[in-house]
């Protein structure tokens, strides 16, 4: 008899089981631990602590600058991110299975951007499998997981779900917005880790944010692990896709990470500057003349209390040469300092840029975190003129005594002098010489203080006087003198004689003329 030619025909899910069983081989033999659990990667602003290709988890995300290494405001968010898993209900209990695969290829570019590639599955039995391909990649302040599905059968998803769970971390005091649809935002209101950002999109089925435990279990604030569900779909295929944005912050501006993080629902490999607000710009006004002033910073958080090697500082930068600030005596949330403008300075507004960090010094080793850079105004004015130089007094000087000018005389009526007594005999006036003139020292007037007098009524007018004549009898009588005869009087009347003589002879002349003619 000769033996069958025919080729033997094996059904489409033996033929997968044939690939699960070599495929379980190989996943179970080439992945070593060294390569099942990846080495610690950073992105040029997140820091994570681990990163598991085989699970296709990640752990961390702290903010920390690459370059610098200078940490953010928040501590790392994520207990683990991931992993995915199938979700089913049987029996009124809910069963599931997280996924398992091997690493296809790796490229880490430490402070890049850096990726994996994974292969696995998601099984509940041997003909209910899914094949994954899933594709993670971390950059900026992000991380985008993407999985594409493969069903054996076309049914296996038919009331069942896929879900995605983000495990936050244990002090993370969870507040969300957004549950029950396919963005989530996380804010920590003990504001000691930053704000998460979950986005996820797929061109199949729906997707929503939930519980930890089901689809069923909504999401509450508090929860540590919020969870995405991808249910309502049976198809051949389905690729979904969920990013996650860290958005660091200072204590003051959890509600301005949140309408940022919204904003940017979805973004992938762009870096954020941590979102502040509690540091606030001062606006300082200094005379130029070399003194100082005592000015406030309002840091917006307590600068007293802190732990033992932890100090906040407050460093200045693009102040005009002659302006010095200097560290004062802190009060509460307001950092004090000494600011002093030089006579140099030119005056004007300056816009000094102000840098806050908080440094931790341990075993010799300072950590620095918590930057903080708002740009001030100073604002330096000129002094004011030096005043006028003091004007001496002109000495005063002294008045030179000047004698009392004898009383006027009162010239005497015709009639007055005709009634008169003869007048006294003329006596040769004789020349007095005056004594020298010594100018007196004035004395110093003794000024009393005026005594205030009740002002009486005003006295009446004096009529207007009525002018009399002066009677002369009051006048004293004199004895008339004939005067002594003096040369004077004797030249005179030799001079009275000459004059005579010579008017006599003169007429006797012209007499004589006439009668010739």
């Amino acid at each position: 008899m000769t033996p069958s030619s025919s080729t033997p025909i094996f059904s489409r899910w033996v033929s997968w089981l044939g690939i699960l069983i070599l495929g379980a081989g190989v996943v179970s033999g080439a992945p070593t631990s060294s390569v099942a659990t990846a080495p610690a990667l950073a992105t040029e602003s997140l820091q994570f602590s681990a990163a598991s290709q085989s699970a296709g988890t990640l752990s961390g995300a702290a903010p920390v600058s690459f370059s610098s290494g200078i940490a953010g405001w928040g501590a790392a968010p994520l207990s683990t991110l991931g992993p995915l898993g199938l979700e089913w209900f049987e029996e009124g209990a809910t069963g599931r299975r997280a996924y398992n695969g091997s690493t296809e290829s790796i490229d880490f570019t430490p402070g890049g951007a850096s990726s994996w590639v994974g292969a696995g599955s998601l099984a509940r039995s041997p003909r209910e499998t899914l094949f994954v391909r899933q594709t993670v990649r971390v950059e900026g302040n992000s991380m985008r997981f993407t999985m594409a599905l493969e069903p054996i059968d076309d049914d296996v998803l038919e009331g069942r779900r896929v879900y995605f769970s983000a495990g936050l971390a244990p002090s993370y005091a969870s507040e969300f917005t957004g549950g029950g649809t396919s963005t989530l935002v996380a804010t920590d209101t003990s504001h000691a880790h930053p704000t998460l950002v979950f986005h996820a999109s797929s061109d199949k089925g729906v997707l929503a944010w939930g519980g930890p435990d089901s689809l069923t279990d909504p999401l509450a604030n508090g929860d540590l692990t919020p969870t995405l569900y991808l249910h309502s779909t049976n198809s051949d295929d389905v690729t979904f896709s969920v990013t996650v944005g860290v958005i660091d912050r200072d204590p003051c501006s959890a509600s301005d990470a949140t309408s940022f993080a919204q904003s940017q629902a979805g973004v992938l490999g762009a870096v954020w500057a941590s979102r502040t607000s509690c540091l606030q710009a001062p606006a300082w006004t200094v005379v130029a003349d070399g003194g100082s002033n005592t000015s406030a910073l309002e840091t917006g958080l307590p600068l007293a209390g802190l732990p033992a090697g932890t100090s906040v500082a407050l460093d200045f930068s693009g102040l005009p040469d002659g302006v010095t600030i200097t560290r004062g005596t802190d009060s509460g949330t307001q950092a004090g300092f000494t600011v002093s403008a030089s006579e140099g300075v030119t005056p004007g507004t300056y816009t000094p840029t102000i840098t806050r960090t908080r440094r931790v010094t341990l075993a010799g080793v300072t950590t620095v975190s918590q930057p903080d850079t708002v740009t001030g105004s100073l604002t330096i004015t000129a002094p004011p003129p030096p005043p006028p130089p003091p004007v001496s007094e002109p000495e005063e000087e002294e008045e030179p005594d000047v004698a009392p000018a004898p009383p006027a005389v009162t010239p005497e009526s015709s009639s007055a002098r005709s009634q008169s007594a003869p007048l006294a005999p003329i006596v040769a006036e004789t020349t007095v010489e005056p004594a020298p003139q010594v100018t007196p020292t004035r004395p110093a007037p003794d000024v009393a203080e005026p005594e205030i007098v009740e002002p009486g009524p005003l006295p009446a007018a004096d009529p207007e006087p009525v002018y009399v004549p002066p009677d002369p009898s009051y006048l004293p009588l004199f004895e008339p003198e004939i005067p002594e005869p003096v040369n004077a009087g004797a030249w005179l009347g030799v001079s009275l004689a000459a004059a005579a003589l010579t008017g006599g002879l003169l007429a006797y002349l012209r007499r004589k003329k006439d009668q010739q003619e």
